[in-house]
């Protein structure tokens, strides 16, 4: 009895042993080799077990650097088949095999990979196609640290690659000036490499206006440069629509938009570029590139010193990294000269075809693929939400997005009408927008005219009139021929509805539509004025008809216009309107009006203008503009009149006025009902002063 306990006890022992044996040999790590072409790579692993199955390894293997497992390999068995290589394994059965089962003698399993088959899996995570891609401050492109985007169904890659493996040589040549330090890179396709400049049609969307600054302009050295290269496409990839931000993206916006203003929301989403990205391509192809930088010639260019508004532009010059994660390239460079993918060390020749040719061999494995062309850039927050991409849209403030002008012309048959400029072209969600238009005299002087906005349902429409009475103009129309040549200049304010352009940290530029103009006012708790008077206020009469009453007669003479008067620390509009057949001020807020208000951040102060009455006609002049030191293109020029004298208690009226511009300086026409107690007042200045005093609040825009 006794012996039969002993040898139970033995068994159970040997039992213990032997499952303690097994248990580490399964914990045990296991090797690999890959077989490529007629090579056998060794690598060694920490990480797979021998009861994993294979395809927990190939999930393993994906991720690990310098193999990236991909469609291009598949594991091979013990099997051996008739021509002498081990049999594979179909990727279908992998779920259901076990490493032990393919451990070769050594303890070792092995892997078969096609060098010459692109893997899609494979150039997605060693390429980190999920990864957004933000701008070094020396204008480099480079992906960012983490994934931005993810597919929508984690077991199926929403992405597609075509084998374009031709092993074709095509030439190619690229002319591009470099201007004041940096290079404008727009009007053509991208065909350099995906390490060249942003595509042109994401560079024009970042749209952004200047202020003049300084009255003296810089001569600055600008080089045009050409590239010329020679490339070969070996494959595509084309990131599909079903792609979703990760969660991790999605939290970091939410964090940053839980500060309490707007600056420190814009600093916040400033600082998740270099993990998440400001934008990734849909579009990249793969494959090599050699090319070269030729210095043309260097021209002198003129530029002044500018004030950014709304947009923080940028213009990007070429770098030649944008696969790179450090500052040091890992393509071959030497001097003006790179070669991009394949062995850049058989460094042939731009003119040499066989050096060429033999470098085109070192293609044949996808390895030495890298990106060469890109496009269809997506901004990395049209990802989000509706909800989370409008609260952005806020945060990045608005800006001038349209700008234009238009010809004008008046003469003996048309002066009788008001003019009518449709603007056609628009952004979307106009009603949520502003217009702003100034008139420029081209070749009379000694006649205003007026400019407001009429809309139909959506559609802005400008409409100018010549200040005359009905009187004043039969007389023109049937006298001497004339032809008086004006521009109006527009622009549309408002918010972004995409985020092709690079936020801004500086909130310069704010404009409101005012929908009650019968209420008072209170600027002051919309916009913040400085002491120093480093500001521009401006504003536009619009009247806003829906589809069914738009009632708007052709034939209309009706002027409006506003200035700005202070009333203590305040600013208010004053707006006005005036018949011109029967020359008096009627009431305004009769009609669907709204006001347009902007306020902008200047480099200057606003000007103290004196005018005076000119001797031929009943316009006043302003100082030349020498004597008010405004300079640059009166042409592109925004302004509104600020009235600063102290308003009696019993005035009801303003003093109406409408400005343009001339090439000389800014003139005025006043006008006013002679039974409005404005114009006995107006009336008495004139006597006693023979002259007026206020300001002009002004910016130059720059396209």
């Amino acid at each position: 009895m006794n012996s039969n306990a002993n040898k139970t006890s033995e068994d159970y022992m040997a039992s213990i042993l032997l499952s303690m044996s097994n248990k580490m040999d399964d914990e045990q790590s296991v090797n690999f080799c890959i077989h490529e072409d007629s090579n056998l790579i060794p690598y060694v692993s920490v990480n797979i077990k021998r009861n994993m199955l294979l395809s927990e390894v190939r999930k393993l293997l994906e991720n690990c650097e310098n193999v990236f497992m991909g469609e291009n390999m598949v594991f091979l068995g013990k099997d051996i088949l008739g021509n002498g290589n081990k049999a594979r394994i179909l990727p279908s059965v992998e779920k259901s095999k076990q490493v032990v089962e393919i451990l070769d003698s050594n303890g070792c399993i092995h892997i078969f990979k096609d060098p010459t088959k692109p893997s899609l899996s494979q150039l997605i995570t060693k390429h980190n196609l999920l990864h957004g891609c933000h701008l070094l401050s020396d204008d480099t492109i480079v992906r960012a640290q983490k994934p931005v985007f993810q597919f929508k169904n984690p077991n199926k890659i929403g992405a597609k690659v075509v084998d374009m493996n031709n092993g074709e040589l095509n030439d190619d040549e690229l002319e591009y000036m470099e201007e004041n330090k940096k290079t404008f890179a727009k009007n053509y396709d991208l065909k350099i490499n995906a390490n060249v400049p942003l595509p042109w049609t994401f560079i024009s969307l970042k749209f952004g206006i200047n202020i003049e600054s300084s009255c003296e302009r810089t001569q600055q050295t600008a080089r045009t440069y050409k590239y010329r290269g020679i490339y070969s496409t070996k494959c595509s990839i084309r990131i599909l629509d079903e792609i979703e931000p990760t969660e991790e993206f999605i939290k970091a916006v939410k964090c940053a938009l839980k500060h309490e203003t707007d600056e420190k929301k814009l600093e916040s989403i400033k600082e998740l570029l270099p993990e998440f990205g400001l934008f990734y391509p849909m579009y990249i192809e793969f494959g090599g590139r050699i090319q070269q930088k030729i210095n043309l010639q260097r021209v002198t260019a003129s530029d002044s010193e500018k004030n950014k508004i709304g947009v923080n532009v940028q213009d990007f010059a070429p770098s030649l990294n944008y696969e790179k994660s450090e500052l040091k390239s890992k393509n071959y460079v030497k001097n003006n000269y790179e070669v991009i993918g394949g062995d850049g060390t058989k460094n042939p020749e731009m003119n040499d075809r066989e050096g060429q040719q033999k470098w085109l061999e070192t293609l044949r494995n996808c390895d030495s693929w890298k990106p060469i062309n890109y496009s269809k850039i997506v901004m990395v927050f049209d990802l989000l939400n509706d909800e989370l991409r409008t609260q952005l849209l806020k945060v990045f403030g608005q800006e001038v997005l349209l700008s234009d002008t238009f010809d004008v012309e008046f003469n003996n048959k048309n002066i009788m009408k008001p003019r009518e400029l449709v603007i056609k072209r628009i952004p979307p969600n106009m009603k949520n927008n502003q217009i702003y238009a100034t008139v420029y005299n081209v070749n009379c002087d000694h006649e205003v005219f007026s400019v407001h906005v009429v809309y139909n349902n959506v559609d802005p429409i400008l409409v100018i009139n010549c200040i005359k009475t009905k009187k004043e103009k039969q007389k023109l129309s049937k006298g001497k021929k004339f032809e008086y040549k004006i521009k109006v200049v527009w622009m549309i304010v408002g918010f972004r509805n995409d985020f092709n352009f690079e936020p801004s940290i500086d909130l310069e530029l704010k404009s409101y539509t005012l929908l009650d103009p019968n209420k008072k006012l209170d600027l002051c708790k919309m916009s913040k004025f400085p002491h120093d008077k480093k500001y521009c206020l401006l504003g536009m009469c619009a009247f806003r008809y829906s589809e069914d009453e738009f009632n708007y007669d052709t034939e209309s003479v009706i002027i409006a216009g506003l200035h700005f008067r202070k009333n203590g620390r305040n600013w208010e509009p004053c707006f006005y309107a005036f018949d011109l057949n029967e020359g008096k001020q009627i009431e305004i807020l009769e009609k669907p009006l709204e006001i347009h208000y902007s306020f902008i951040m200047t480099e200057h102060e606003y000007k103290e203008m004196t005018w005076s009455k000119s001797t031929q006609h009943q316009i006043y002049e302003g100082l030349k503009w020498k004597e008010c030191a405004i300079k640059g293109d009166k042409q592109k020029i925004f302004f509104s009149l600020l009235r600063e004298e102290k308003i009696k208690e019993e005035s009801e009226y303003c003093h109406p006025a409408f400005v343009n511009v001339s090439s000389k300086c800014f003139i005025m026409h006043l006008f006013g009902d002679q039974d409005a107690k404005s114009a006995n007042y107006l009336k008495q200045i004139l006597i006693r002063k023979q002259r007026i005093e206020n300001h002009i609040s002004y910016f130059i825009m720059h396209s």
